[in-house]
């Protein structure tokens, strides 16, 4: 677990500092196709750099050694010396911050995904070409898509629901549940990382 949380601390940084250089360059662009281009090639840029640049993995190695330095104990060191030494506490607290985060995240998208099965499998279902339009009455639920299926609520299929299974159909046609699948899942690794959040956010636009 060192080993993850040192690789993401390395990879969040790497992350904060290209997508601010594309909010700052490229987020005005109305260019759909391009942006979505460019901010997986950030995701890939800041996953496989820390492992190839010296530079960087010496940076992703560091919290790691500092973490190993702490759960290690010699064999055959005296008592004494054992007793004498404290580990630092400050590596320990870290990497159980860590921990914690990433598995609150964890539990909020898999109840997110709890309620999307049910919303899915509670609905009145009909079927369009190769996807699968479901008619919801929960309250509050706004037009989406995910997998296969175009959910939206009965009113808002007599309001516009031509115009929104276009709009749908289009997401599930170019794939975009891919994309914030794999935010979602970046952001739950970087969850303490801003950048990670709003690039998912990015992706939704």
């Amino acid at each position: 677990m060192g080993e993850i949380f040192s690789y993401s601390i390395a990879s969040g940084i790497l992350l904060a500092a290209m997508y601010l250089i594309y909010k700052w360059m490229l987020a005005g662009e109305n260019q759909h196709r391009y942006n979505r281009a460019v901010l997986w090639s950030i995701y890939g840029a800041s996953a496989i750099l820390p492992l190839i640049i010296p530079a960087i993995k010496a940076m992703s190695d560091r919290p790691t050694k500092m973490l190993d330095a702490v759960t290690e104990i010699a064999i055959g060191t005296p008592q004494m010396a054992l007793i004498e030494t404290t580990p630092p506490l400050l590596p320990r607290v870290l990497l159980g911050i860590y921990i914690i985060g990433m598995a609150s995240a964890s539990v909020y998208t898999m109840l997110v995904a709890i309620r999307l099965i049910r919303i899915v499998t509670s609905g009145e279902k009909h079927r369009i070409g190769q996807h699968t339009l479901v008619l919801t009455d929960t309250p509050g639920v706004a037009p989406f898509s995910w997998l296969r299926y175009i959910v939206m609520s009965r009113a808002d299929h007599e309001a516009s629901g031509d115009v929104i299974t276009v709009h749908e159909t289009r997401h599930l046609d170019a794939r975009h549940w891919i994309d914030l699948l794999m935010a979602q899942i970046i952001a739950i690794f970087q969850w303490y990382n801003p950048a990670a959040w709003l690039k998912r956010e990015e992706l939704k636009a």
